[in-house]
């Protein structure tokens, strides 16, 4: 793993490889090492003065023999899997991300064929519109579902997220394309009150939340 992210934040950032083709790099950097260290770190052991299984040829080709073998090879694969796993939870992906889009931009700016821009900006227009969507998806969800709200633990987690998204819709660079409108104001101040106060409200008594516009498929801004 560790591998794969080194070869993603260089060679995928220069030559624009994807991230599973990266994994698949550090794969094969595994098993070689693995096929080349395997033998090393038993003999360190034996050094070491690790006791060995004393059995005789029979017992070692015996069917429980086998079982037990393959049952304690598979187990320490798992655990090394694992502790090499361990290892995500201090990658930055977003960096390594951002710097391979840096430099697919910078390689396209850099060329003369025109259709890799214009194909390119519509990948980052589609890309934008999603997140643009989700996002209010979510802060129409919360609007709609605060009154089910059952304890303050939860309205106040459910509060700050209505008010995280309300914020980026009001401050998004195209308000009049995604919903910074009267309504949807109207609708997130209903709830966000509600939330305050948790005085009883029924579901229908909320005020509808606009509906989401259609996909923006003109020049990105």
């Amino acid at each position: 793993i560790t591998t794969g992210e080194l070869i993603d934040a260089t060679l995928g950032v220069t030559f624009g490889l994807s991230t599973l083709t990266a994994a698949g790099f550090g794969q094969i950097f595994s098993d070689v090492s693995g096929v080349c260290f395997g033998g090393t770190v038993e003999a360190l052991f034996l050094r070491m003065g690790l006791p060995t299984a004393q059995i005789s040829p029979e017992q070692a080709r015996s069917r429980v023999t086998k079982v037990v073998t393959t049952f304690g090879a598979a187990c320490g694969v798992v655990v090394g899997c694992l502790l090499g796993m361990s290892t995500l939870l201090l990658q930055n992906r977003q960096e390594t991300e951002g710097r391979k889009h840096d430099a697919e931009f910078q390689k396209l700016l850099e060329s003369e064929n025109k259709a890799e821009l214009k194909e390119y900006m519509a990948k980052l227009r589609k890309e934008l519109n999603q997140a643009e969507r989700t996002l209010r998806n979510s802060e129409s969800a919360l609007v709609q579902l605060a009154p089910l709200v059952q304890s303050d633990h939860q309205a106040a987690i459910a509060e700050e997220a209505l008010k995280r998204l309300r914020t980026f819709r009001s401050t998004a660079e195209r308000p009049h394309d995604w919903g910074a409108s009267e309504a949807a104001d109207q609708a997130a101040d209903k709830a966000l009150a509600f939330l305050k106060t948790r005085n009883s409200i029924a579901l229908g008594q909320l005020p509808p939340f606009p509906p989401l516009p259609a996909e923006r498929e003109g020049p990105a801004p």
